[in-house]
């Protein structure tokens, strides 16, 4: 089988990111991670070897025959290695290449049906004024 990769970023430093309400905060809100979290998230997330933990949208069901195989915050030293489809992301960004073997899985991102990463996690909230 035909061996396929994608390349996007994970987390982007103080990107706004609506979230739906929840336990903690019942309405609509928005989080923000700063890069220095998203050092930490990305250290914890390697530390405990979650590499294998990828599942659709949450649902908990891990797949098989996709693969991790870079993970990395950008930064100076690092930005020239690049696709000039991530080149404007600012320092900080962590992003991650996977490989993917699993086909059913290679179909659903080639009919957009997949198109980004996100990252599972139990967070502490600090409320912070605009």
């Amino acid at each position: 089988m035909k061996e396929n990769t994608i390349f996007g970023a994970v987390l982007i430093p103080n990107k706004l990111i609506l979230r739906a309400p929840n336990l903690k905060i019942p309405e609509y809100h928005n989080i923000v991670f700063s890069a220095e979290t998203i050092k930490s998230v990305r250290e914890n997330f390697h530390r405990n070897n979650f590499e294998q933990n990828v599942n659709i949208n949450h649902d908990g069901k891990n797949i098989s025959g996709v693969e991790i195989m870079e993970s990395f915050i950008i930064s100076e030293t690092n930005r020239n290695i690049l696709p000039n489809e991530l080149s404007d992301l600012p320092n900080g960004t962590w992003v991650a290449k996977y490989l993917i073997t699993n086909k059913d899985i290679w179909q659903m991102v080639q009919d957009g049906k997949l198109n980004g990463f996100s990252i599972e996690g139990i967070f502490d909230f600090v409320k912070f004024e605009e």
